[in-house]
């Protein structure tokens, strides 16, 4: 199938974790976003306060009937959200939504059973998202696995890469 979609520019993206529960209460967190080069993972990543962002996505979602985990991907043009593309599931950056106190995995997983709902406060903190591997002597391991830490912790490559 083909998609027609209108040329935004590259302008700065902004990704909207959505969340509508069956009673229909909305949780949101907006958060502008730099990805890393050549993909669509975000690097660096500060949240926003954006009222009228927030009003536009709940629109969205509640016209659409879409409950549970929600993703709007946006750009604002001339002051105005507009939406390129919506994920009705969790998406890459629901790690970092919770470590702001938007935690969505929590709040669905207490909806299914019929849990109280836990608090949601976002939290003002800039992220950033690296990846890096730490190869771990396998003496060290009951450490990290018990005591959660490694004597002397160092990422390096190994000598047959």
């Amino acid at each position: 199938d083909n998609v027609l979609q209108q040329y935004l520019g590259k302008g700065k993206e902004y990704t909207a974790g959505c969340y509508l529960t069956r009673n229909h209460k909305f949780y949101f967190m907006l958060l502008k976003r730099q990805l890393f080069h050549g993909t669509g993972l975000s690097g660096e990543v500060i949240p926003l306060n954006s009222p009228k962002t927030k009003e536009y996505c709940r629109r969205i979602v509640t016209r659409l009937a879409l409950y549970g985990p929600i993703n709007i991907q946006l750009k604002i043009i001339r002051g105005r959200p507009i939406v390129f593309e919506i994920n009705p599931r969790f998406s890459s950056t629901t790690s970092i939504q919770a470590g702001l106190g938007m935690n969505f995995t929590h709040l669905a997983i207490a909806e299914v059973l019929h849990l109280p709902f836990p608090p949601m406060r976002s939290v003002s903190r800039l992220v950033l998202r690296y990846f890096n591997e730490i190869y771990v002597p396998l003496r060290q391991v009951k450490n990290l696995k018990y005591h959660h830490q490694l004597n002397s912790p160092k990422s390096s490559l190994e000598d047959n890469f």
